[in-house]
């Protein structure tokens, strides 16, 4: 909210004259952001998004606004897999782009490998979107042993394993699931921090202290079913 309320700043003191948000000498302390404001006969009429330091200036998102975008939005449902038009205006042109509409939930993992005291799940639309990066690959949201050894953290997506690529989960299971006690395989990742780079290091695959689990998400009860995967027989 700080972003937002920042640009609507500069934007007022450029004297922008299209209003995006109203502004009130309201003095709203921090932590207070995404409140409703109601009005005198008890209606949500707007949401707090931000003040500014050093002053009593709060500014509110319209909730018309916010009704408005919510039919546009439901539009946009019913065109799931199909292409949609929309119009955007860049400097002093108008642009028309033919866009298809994906399906938000098949973007939203549903599914994560636990193993070696790791966690690994396809790269989110959210993640893909916060670090300017494809949806694709397969993403280490927490690095226990067997990448802590390697030297390898947390919040990187691998793309490939002893030179198998892995662009998302199940072709990432594929390969590891198959590599018995001691393996060691190069992994190349790609932090989400520094997305220009990618890194190798060598990681050497036990199965000795810790679990390896498939958990997936059933869509019709929204329950977590558990899967206990067994090691692969030594060769």
């Amino acid at each position: 909210m700080e972003t937002l309320m920042l640009e609507v700043v500069g934007r007022l003191e450029q004297g922008v004259a299209k209003r995006m948000l109203d502004v009130a000498a309201s003095g709203t302390s921090g932590g207070s952001s995404g409140s409703p404001v109601i009005d005198s006969l008890g209606r949500a009429i707007a949401l707090n998004a931000g003040g500014k330091k050093k002053a009593a200036s709060s500014f509110y998102l319209p909730l018309d606004r916010v009704v408005r975008r919510s039919h546009s939005a439901k539009f946009i449902d019913g065109n799931v897999g199909d292409k949609v038009s929309v119009s955007i205006q860049r400097g002093a042109s108008n642009l028309v782009f033919d866009l298809q509409v994906q399906d938000l939930h098949a973007l939203t993992p549903t599914r994560f490998l636990e193993m070696g005291d790791c966690i690994f799940h396809d790269v989110s639309y959210q993640l893909a979107r916060a670090a300017s990066i494809p949806c694709q690959g397969v993403y280490v949201s927490k690095a226990g042993y067997i990448l802590r050894n390697a030297r390898v953290g947390k919040h990187v997506v691998v793309k490939s394993v002893g030179g198998i690529l892995t662009p998302n989960l199940r072709e990432f299971e594929a390969v590891l699931l198959s590599l018995p006690e001691g393996s060691k395989r190069v992994f190349r990742f790609q932090p989400l921090s520094d997305r220009h780079r990618e890194a190798t290091k060598v990681v050497t695959i036990t199965w000795r202290w810790h679990r390896a689990l498939i958990c997936e998400r059933d869509k019709s009860y929204g329950i977590w079913n558990i899967k206990v995967i067994s090691p692969p027989p030594q060769v």
